[in-house]
């Protein structure tokens, strides 16, 4: 999760047809007509198809085919299919009836600058009226030539094939059918393929693992060349104390058993390697000139474990394909001392993001694998300390009840589409938009999202999934991931209810301009807005409650206390976020005391010491927790660290997420959560074991003592801060530094005994606080 993630900013969703009337009628004409046979083709491959254009001067020239992307149900896909004519590639200025399914942005799965397809297992599963059919129309007058022309079709994306039917070109009125060729892949350039793993492909400062420790790496590959790869290999050059538990890649119908894996003890540079080599299923593919790519969602995973001794090793991979071996990889593999036994926090929760700790298994021996897999990450995390899991399933359940941890179910549904867990399908309920048509809520059942007032009087119609799922499935607390718009409602019932709220008459009001962004009530009505996004909390509370009278309310959310009382040269830019915020439907001040913890959103992924100035940098998340943790509702604040956003986004430099976590700590904060398991490293596994450790000894100190700055002197650099905390004749001293070098400290606990909390030792009158870290002392009387 990032500091902000309102809008949509990924792949379209539908797309309606938007023609002139010819236009239109052509394409239903092309797309109702008898279909010709279905054509397949696999990832990677091309498609060519000769043409000869004669007597076509002064007449326009179109291309017409209908295409959809294989997949177990109906859905839509991002980008799939490049066309080109002679080697001039098509885009939205030649697309006819589909210039918006032209997408420009890749993803781990989809390409950049290729057209966006139905997705469905057949070619006639559907018609697929929701997206404006299966035909795709291009205009191609300006690419083409007297004499013989080329279409080159070319599936560039990492998912199962692209089917194809009914080639034409359309000569003016004239049809001719177009034979399109059989698939096919040529020999590639081996070194333009490329593996790499998170998150070395973005900080590049190698693989970091624990002593002792089981640790996931997720493997993903990038094809910059101009044809597409095949005959997939993988070679793995790792030091012989690091042992593969096993590779899992359960992709299509389950690779991981189809997998050829071998492995060969050798020396190398004085040491002994064990040099895996990975052969990959025949379909297994990666197209030409895209970015990191997996196998339709799912990378190469080896689940390693390390039992070398800590120090500096080297590790190194290749890339094999039709073309051969590609080039030699070389990285560092730091391994880290082993994390110490860490107690598991009972009040403090220290929590993970995970939706799912394994991805699901799809051969039956895959099935068996998948629960070892998980029972093994379970495992290991609470080894560390990690208390909380907030997932999707429930699949999760029993592995993380044997080890004691509470279950929290994050939210169902796609903020992106809609802040409910339902959708309508009575225009009455629904939420309108000033010109009156309806949100949508599902597009593909034509349903709505629901009108903000209807929902927070009819709460059990439209939030019921969220009782029933914590009712049925046994989870201790639910997760809202609160994000995403809250969209104003122009209806005649939250017209009414405002004017209710503002005791105000209709008639005396210009509506709805009034209420609109220069009208003289829209203050009031955005704050009615927000009132509306409170209760919309107060009813997923509700629901929670019903589900589990026991369950905890968490939310992540992206606001906070500060930006209304920001000050310094950032406040403009705090200022906007904040009408944002408001625009959208959110106010803390309204929803906060719903809760039972907050689990603000507070990563900002820091990478160096420019982070402290900048707008959302290490400073402002500082400022949002001093301003947050003690609210005037007394809601518990845990925010949420970020360590990744993706596998070619940032990550949070682990020195300045150390900083962070225990600073927050330091302010008294009451857990901490981390976005998201699939991020973790080494360095991450032994930062829990110590805040487990600071957690579990500090926790009744925090939660039910008082801020007590006054019984301990500390004195030091402007890099150090402090604060103490005291709970009958125990005081807790939290120290950070935030400067790039160690630092002392005067600290006097007015006569009691002080040990660190980490260390054990016995502190005096002096401590050393290291760079981008902290010491939490423990004083008790003697």
């Amino acid at each position: 999760m990032t500091p902000i993630r309102w809008m949509l900013a990924g792949l379209p969703i539908l797309l309606g047809l938007s023609l002139a009337g010819a236009d239109a009628d052509l394409v239903r004409t092309l797309n109702d007509r008898a279909h010709g046979p279905v054509l397949t083709l696999p990832s990677a491959h091309v498609i060519e198809a000769r043409f000869v254009l004669d007597g076509a001067a002064g007449r326009p020239v179109r291309l017409f085919l209908q295409a959809a992307l294989r997949y177990r149900a109906l859905s839509h896909s991002g980008g799939v299919l490049r066309l080109a004519v002679n080697g001039q590639g098509l885009g939205q200025a030649e697309a006819v009836n589909k210039a918006d399914e032209f997408v420009t942005r890749g993803s781990s799965i989809y390409a950049p600058n290729a057209f966006a397809l139905p997705a469905q297992p057949a070619m006639d599963s559907d018609p697929r009226d929701d997206l404006g059919g299966l035909g795709y129309l291009f205009d191609i007058t300006g690419m083409v030539q007297a004499g013989e022309n080329t279409l080159t079709l070319t599936h560039v994306a990492a998912t199962d094939a692209v089917l194809l039917r009914d080639a034409v070109i359309l000569v003016g009125d004239e049809r001719r059918p177009l034979e399109l060729g059989a698939p096919r892949v040529e020999r590639n350039d081996p070194d333009s393929l490329r593996w790499d793993f998170a998150p070395n492909i973005r900080e590049q400062r190698g693989l970091f693992m624990a002593q002792g420790c089981f640790q996931r790496v997720a493997f993903h590959m990038r094809n910059e060349g101009r044809v597409g790869a095949v005959q997939l290999g993988l070679v793995l050059e790792l030091p012989a104390a690091v042992e593969l538990i096993t590779p899992y890649l359960p992709c299509a119908d389950g690779w991981t058993p189809r997998l050829r894996h071998e492995s060969t003890r050798l020396p190398r540079d004085g040491a002994e390697v064990v040099r895996h080599v990975f052969h990959f299923p025949d379909e297994a593919a990666v197209a030409p000139e895209t970015g990191w790519h997996t196998f339709s969602g799912h990378p190469m995973v080896l689940y390693l474990r390390c039992d070398a001794a800590p120090g500096v090793y080297a590790m190194a991979w290749q890339a094999l394909s039709q073309g051969g071996p590609g080039q030699r990889c070389e990285a560092a593999l730091t391994v880290l001392p082993r994390p110490p036994a860490a107690p598991m926090p009972r009040r403090s929760r220290l929590g993970v993001w995970a939706y799912s700790t394994v991805q699901p298994g799809v051969a039956e021996a895959e099935k068996a694998l998948e629960e070892d897999l998980r029972r093994r990450t379970v495992a290991q995390l609470a080894a560390l300390g990690v208390g909380r899991l907030v997932l999707s399933t429930p699949r999760d359940i029993p592995a993380a009840r044997e080890h004691g941890m509470s279950v929290s179910l994050a939210s169902m549904w796609n903020y992106d589409v809609s802040v409910y867990p339902t959708s309508t399908d009575d225009p009455a309920k629904a939420c309108l938009a000033a010109d009156g048509t309806p949100f949508p809520g599902d597009r593909r059942r034509q349903r709505w999202q629901w009108c903000p007032t209807y929902a927070a009087e009819h709460r059990d119609e439209v939030f019921h999934p969220i009782r029933e799922r914590l009712a049925q499935e046994g989870w201790d607390g639910f997760d809202l991931d609160h994000e995403g718009i809250h969209r104003e409602c122009w209806c005649e019932r939250c017209r009414d209810a405002f004017l209710a709220r503002e005791g105000l008459a209709l008639a005396t009001v210009d509506w709805p301009a009034a209420a609109r962004p220069e009208g003289a009530l829209r203050e009031r009505w955005l704050s009615f807005h927000t009132w509306n996004g409170g209760r919309h909390v107060e009813a997923i509370r509700e629901a929670v409650k019903a589900g589990n009278p026991e369950a905890l309310l968490f939310s992540w959310f992206t606001m906070s206390l500060y930006e209304r009382q920001a000050e310094g040269p950032h406040r403009e830019t705090y200022q906007r976020r904040l009408r944002e915020e408001l625009e959208y439907g959110y106010d803390p001040r309204e929803f906060l005391p719903h809760l039972d913890i907050a689990s603000m959103a507070n990563g900002v992924y820091a990478q160096d010491e420019e982070t402290w100035e900048k707008p959302f940098g290490l400073t402002w998340a500082f400022n949002r927790v001093e301003a947050t943790v003690d609210n005037p509702w007394k809601i518990p604040l845990a925010p949420c660290l970020n360590i990744g956003s993706g596998v070619l986004d940032s990550y949070t430099h682990p020195d300045y997420l150390r900083w962070q976590a225990k600073t927050h700590l330091a302010q008294g904060v009451r857990g901490l959560d981390f976005w998201m398991l699939t991020f973790f490293d080494g360095r991450h596994q032994a930062l829990f074991a110590d805040l487990a450790r600071i957690m579990a000894a500090s926790e009744d100190v925090v939660w039910d003592g008082r801020r007590a700055d006054d019984l301990v002197a500390v004195a030091g650099p402007p890099t150090l801060f402090h604060r103490a905390f005291a709970l009958g004749d125990r005081v807790l001293v939290g120290l950070t530094n935030r400067g790039p070098a160690p630092v002392e400290a005067a600290i006097d606990g007015g006569g009691r005994t002080g040990r660190e909390v980490l260390g054990g030792g016995v502190v005096g009158a002096r401590v050393t606080v290291p760079a981008l870290d902290g010491v939490f002392v423990l004083y008790e009387k003697p």
